[in-house]
C-alpha cells in the first residue's frame, strides 16, 4: 500500500510534468508562428503545416497571432499564462478521454466550447 507521501509525490510529478508540457509546446507555437507569419516573411499561406489541434486552439485562447507576434514582454507573458493554462487542461482532458488523434482533439475541443458557452450563459443568468 503506498503512503501518503508517495501518494502526494506522484501528484506533483504529475502535475510537473503537465507544466513541462505546456511550456514546451508555447514555445514550439510561438516558433511556429514566427517562422511561418513573422511580418518581414514573405506569404506562405497554404504552405504552412497546420498546428495540432489542442496548440490551435491554446493560441486562440491566449489572444491569436497577433499576440504571438508581438514582442512586448508583458503581452506574451500573459499569453503564455493564458497558453499554458488552457493547454494543460485540454491535454488533460483528451488523455482522460483516450484521445489519439487529430479528429479526437478536435471533438474534445468542441465539448469543451460547449462546455464553456454553457458555463457562460448560467453566469449570465445569476447575474
Amino acid at each position: 500500500m503506498p503512503t501518503v507521501a508517495h501518494i502526494r509525490a506522484r501528484s506533483l510529478v504529475g502535475k510537473l510534468e503537465e507544466e513541462i508540457r505546456a511550456d514546451r509546446m508555447y514555445e514550439k507555437v510561438l516558433q511556429w508562428v514566427r517562422l511561418n507569419y513573422a511580418p518581414d516573411l514573405p506569404d506562405k499561406t497554404g504552405t504552412v503545416e497546420p498546428l495540432p489541434p489542442i496548440s490551435e486552439a491554446a493560441m486562440k485562447h491566449a489572444g491569436g497571432m497577433e499576440v504571438f507576434l508581438s514582442l512586448e514582454p508583458d503581452t506574451l507573458s500573459i499569453a503564455k499564462h493564458r497558453f499554458c493554462e488552457f493547454y494543460k487542461e485540454a491535454y488533460r482532458t483528451f488523455l482522460e478521454h483516450g484521445g489519439k488523434n487529430r479528429d479526437d482533439a478536435k471533438r474534445i475541443l468542441e465539448g469543451i466550447r460547449t462546455k464553456q458557452i454553457a458555463d457562460s450563459f448560467s453566469l449570465e443568468k445569476t447575474n
